[in-house]
């Protein structure tokens, strides 16, 4: 069985722009059926679009990945591990934060450039 990775928005960022390394490891894993998406990522993405080619680029790059929703312990486990990071004196992005979360319930890897998940205990980073 293959491993699940979710993709960061950085990572489809590079994807959609054709950034060699990136979009080419992150095409390798669609090709394997290993990456997922979730709210924050499709939030992310959707916010930044230009014109209506990047939405549909989007959209069909996306079709058919599987779908990683946060129900209401995801948000109360997410709150309390950033509560836990501010006590050891580490403040992240709510969005890194709701990633990290969801990655740690599903047991995913996490395909990134930010650095911010590395100071995120009980994930594992591809």
């Amino acid at each position: 069985m293959v491993e699940s990775v979710i993709a960061d928005t950085c990572v489809w960022i590079a994807y959609f722009r054709g950034e060699p390394a990136l979009s080419g490891k992150l095409e390798t894993l669609i090709k394997k059926d290993a990456v997922c998406i979730c709210g924050i990522v499709l939030y992310e993405l959707f916010q930044g679009l230009k014109n209506e080619n990047e939405k549909t680029a989007i959209e069909d790059a996306l079709k058919g990945l599987r779908y990683l929703e946060m129900h209401e312990d995801t948000w109360k486990a997410a709150g309390i591990l950033a509560k836990e990071l501010k006590k050891t004196g580490i403040t992240l992005p709510p969005s890194d934060i709701f990633l990290a979360q969801i990655s740690i319930e599903n047991n995913c890897k996490i395909f990134t450039i930010d650095s911010h998940f590395k100071k995120i205990p009980k994930i594992n980073l591809l």
